[in-house]
């Protein structure tokens, strides 16, 4: 939403999009019934609405391991919106990590993106490092 602010990001086992329940309960439960401000916090509808990004880079992180990769769920989210993002000049991959949907999936998930996030970020000391082969 902000690509002035926030040029780098990393997506930690995230979601398509808001969700609390179906698309419509989810606007009704979360947005009180305004389906305009579901829609300025859905990442597909923004980034579609956004054009052509300069300068922006994710890391999503999912479960699972190149052949085992969840097809449903967090996995697929994570190569749609990575796929919308490159297609709209954002610069990302889809990383997976083993584990479940659970603290220490995560806490591996960061350890991983850690090195690639300082990088971009020009951490002082720190030279940029490569997405790692992406699934």
């Amino acid at each position: 939403m902000h690509p002035e602010k926030f040029r780098i990001f990393v997506d930690i086992a995230g979601d398509l999009g808001p969700s609390a329940g179906t698309r419509a309960q989810t606007i009704a439960r979360l947005f009180g019934g305004d389906a305009e401000a579901w829609a300025a916090f859905d990442p597909s509808t923004v980034i579609a609405k956004h054009g052509r990004y300069s300068g922006v880079s994710g890391w999503f992180a999912v479960k699972g391991s190149a052949t085992t990769a969840d097809v449903g769920g967090q996995f697929a989210a994570a190569k749609s919106l990575c796929a919308l993002g490159q297609a709209n000049g954002i610069d990302c991959a889809v990383v997976t990590e083993p584990g479940g949907h659970d603290w220490p999936f995560a806490g591996r998930a960061f350890a991983s993106a850690l090195p690639w996030l300082a990088g971009r970020l020009s951490t002082p000391g720190v030279h940029p490092v490569p997405f790692p082969e992406a699934v």
